[in-house]
C-alpha cells in the first residue's frame, strides 16, 4: 500500500514525518490501524468528502474501527451538506467548530498515535505533509486541544443558519 513511501512500523520509531502527493489521509490511516488493531479513531478536520467517509466504512466493516468521532469546521460542512446524513450514518459523533486542524488520533488499550499535516480528510491531489507519532505528550496535547474546542451539534449548527 504504501510501498513508494519509505515508512518505519509504529513500533520501531515515536514521530516520522514526510511530504507527497501519492497517498490520502485514509491511506495512513488504515496502514496504522493494521499494526494497532481494532481502535477507537477521532478526525478534526476543516472539511471532509464521501471518498473518506467510504474508506471509513470499510475500515468498520474490516473491523479496525471500533468507534469513531468526527469534527468538522461549521462553516465548510455548508458545502458538504448533501452528505451530512451519509456522514451521520458513519461516524458515531459528528460535532462542528470553528476548526481548520487536521489531525487523527487513533487510540485503544495498547497504543496512542496521532496523524497530523496539511491534508483535510478530502481528496487532496497536492503535496502534502504528515507527522505520525505515538509520543504520548504530543497525543495528549492533540486530544485536549480537541477536547477543549467549543463544539456545537448538526442540530444547533442547522438551526443557527436557516
Amino acid at each position: 500500500m504504501l510501498a513508494r513511501i519509505s515508512l518505519t512500523p509504529i513500533a520501531d520509531v515515536t514521530t516520522q514525518a514526510f511530504m507527497s502527493n501519492s497517498y490520502q489521509l485514509y491511506h495512513i490511516l488504515e496502514w496504522i490501524l493494521t499494526q494497532t488493531g481494532k481502535a477507537h479513531v477521532v478526525v478534526a478536520s476543516f472539511s471532509t468528502g464521501e471518498e473518506f467517509v467510504r474508506k471509513i466504512v470499510f475500515l468498520k466493516n474490516d473491523g479496525l474501527i471500533d468507534s469513531c468521532s468526527l469534527l468538522l469546521d461549521q462553516k465548510a460542512v455548508l458545502k458538504t451538506k448533501r452528505i451530512i446524513t451519509y456522514i451521520g450514518n458513519v461516524f458515531d459523533t459528528v460535532q462542528f467548530a470553528k476548526i481548520h486542524a487536521k489531525v487523527i488520533l487513533i487510540h485503544n488499550s495498547t497504543h496512542k498515535v496521532c496523524i497530523a499535516g496539511s491534508q483535510n480528510t478530502t481528496r487532496g491531489n497536492r503535496t502534502e505533509s504528515i507527522i505520525i507519532s505515538s509520543d504520548i505528550n504530543l497525543y495528549k496535547s492533540f486530544e485536549n486541544g480537541i477536547h477543549n474546542t467549543p463544539k456545537i451539534t448538526y442540530n444547533e449548527l442547522f438551526n443557527a443558519t436557516t
